[in-house]
């Protein structure tokens, strides 16, 4: 399953919001997920397991993703820029197909006239 060019669906069905992930035909290729970040770690595991090359690192997880230790080392003045040895997985996806809008935007607007009565 080549994973490169699957897009981030978040939906409301049922009462609740899930992301899913969808190939570009609009196949789905992950289960209904709770959360984005439920979304991101199936899109990690599934990536990885795609993944044939030789594998330098032992975790699938980005050490350098710390945002504290980077603020820290921002504040004392280090330069933290990242330009090279990054997993395409270090970068957190972005939902490229948003449609759950059209219902919270209902839900705003019902809960803006609630709010209005009262």
């Amino acid at each position: 399953m080549a994973m490169i060019n699957n897009v981030l669906v978040r939906d409301f069905k049922q009462g609740r919001l899930l992301f899913y992930w969808e190939s570009p035909e609009g196949q789905k290729v992950s289960p209904d997920l709770k959360s984005y970040d439920a979304a991101v770690e199936w899109w990690r595991d599934a990536v990885q397991a795609d993944y044939t090359g030789p594998e330098r690192r032992g975790s699938s997880i980005d050490r350098r993703a710390n945002d504290v230790r980077r603020m820290l080392n921002d504040n004392q003045g280090h330069n933290t820029t990242i330009t090279s040895g990054r997993r395409r997985t270090d970068t957190l996806p972005e939902i490229t197909d948003d449609r759950a809008v059209v219902f919270l935007d209902q839900f705003k607007t019902a809960l803006t006239k609630t709010q209005e009565k009262e």
